[in-house]
């Protein structure tokens, strides 16, 4: 991709830079990360409501950053270009307020809960409306993919075991920590909007669902 590609996607430049940034500042102050955690009985009591938004701008640790940026930059330009800037805007806002709600609504009597960070559900919106957006798609794994091609996949059995894994681990705890909810309810979100603001879509999925 040129650089140029990157500039004509502003919308997911800016997201990117200021996650990155926000992030950082939040790992090197962990006063300024503990305002923005999303903990639902707290946001609730104290009205604290910017943590629906701000949580998306800061994450648990370095890898966690770097999984949710590296996925971001992989497909938030593609989806900007195909639907355009303040759809993508709606995308991956929307996403990620939707997903933060869910928790929110999940946990708003929950006082062990510990809250919860990160743009995973947003990211995962931006994901899903890039498999709708191209059917074509195929996800494999770095490097060895391009060796053993049988381990590309196609994005929609991807797309559909992400949100069947998402949705079982809703109601199972987790180990890890992992919000599983933001990322179904996330995806949900991406999937929904996206028919919303991409007028054609149902007929070029039906297209290609009669080409299979």
């Amino acid at each position: 991709m040129s650089l140029s590609f990157y500039l004509e996607a502003p919308v997911s430049l800016a997201i990117l830079l200021v996650t990155i940034g926000v992030s950082i500042w939040g790992l090197l102050d962990e006063d300024m990360r503990d305002k923005q955690v999303l903990v639902p009985y707290d946001t609730l009591m104290y009205k604290e409501y910017w943590r629906i938004l701000s949580s998306g701008f800061v994450h648990g640790n370095v890898m966690h950053l770097v999984l949710n940026m590296t996925t971001l930059f992989f497909f938030s330009f593609i989806v900007e270009h195909r639907l355009g800037h303040w759809q993508f805007a709606l995308l991956y806002f929307l996403g990620l307020l939707l997903s933060n709600g869910a928790t929110l609504l999940r946990y708003r009597d929950d006082t062990a809960y510990e809250g919860s960070v990160g743009a995973s559900g947003a990211i995962s919106a931006v994901v899903l409306s890039a498999v709708l957006l191209n059917p074509y798609i195929r996800f494999g794994l770095p490097f060895l993919s391009e060796r053993y091609p049988w381990l590309f996949l196609p994005g929609y059995i991807v797309a559909a075991a992400y949100l069947v894994y998402s949705l079982v681990n809703t109601f199972l705890p987790s180990k890890l920590n992992v919000n599983h909810l933001a990322h179904l309810s996330g995806a949900l979100a991406g999937i929904g909007i996206t028919f919303l603001v991409k007028p054609g879509l149902a007929e070029m999925l039906e297209r290609f669902v009669r080409n299979m």
